[in-house]
């Protein structure tokens, strides 16, 4: 974590929805406990995605698609299927109140999110590195992640 800084030039790595997800669709508990579990962090996305665009530097085009796809991906978790576990839920009208406001928020945080706004411009201003943490941590962790093939990494082998 501290030499290669994925949250620093990987936007993908800021995306709440399989959290959310998780929570939703796991019977751990029963639908009203987890529904209000839900209500207390669906209330700080919109603070998520602030600190998530301050902490980020430089991604690839590449990453930046898909954080972009994943974030727009994730309003689909606080969409209909939310909604309709909320009207099943035996929650009160002040919780269903406080969702409603919540999802509002939540949902105007990702799609306007300063983030975002700044993945779609960058993404279509810049191609971004190939590479953002540079050859030699590229092969580090390539030799991490693939012992028996970590001979040369393929960018070394390109590189000549």
């Amino acid at each position: 974590m501290d030499e290669l800084r994925a949250w620093e030039w990987n936007p993908a790595s800021y995306n709440v929805a399989d959290a959310f997800a998780l929570l939703l669709n796991t019977e751990y508990a029963p639908l009203d406990q987890r529904l209000r579990t839900v209500l207390k962090r669906l209330q700080k996305v919109p603070a998520y995605y602030a600190a998530a665009a301050a902490e980020r530097a430089q991604s690839t085009r590449e990453h930046t698609r898909l954080a972009i796809e994943q974030n727009h991906g994730a309003l689909d978790v606080f969409g209909s299927d939310l909604e309709k576990q909320i009207a099943g839920s035996g929650l009160s009208a002040q919780e269903r109140k406080l969702f409603a406001q919540a999802q509002r928020r939540s949902t105007r945080g990702i799609k306007n999110t300063s983030m975002l706004e700044a993945l779609t411009n960058s993404c279509a201003k810049r191609a971004g590195a190939l590479v953002p943490i540079g050859a030699q941590l590229y092969d580090e962790k390539f030799a991490f992640a693939n012992p028996r093939r970590a001979r040369g990494s393929a960018l070394r082998q390109r590189a000549g």
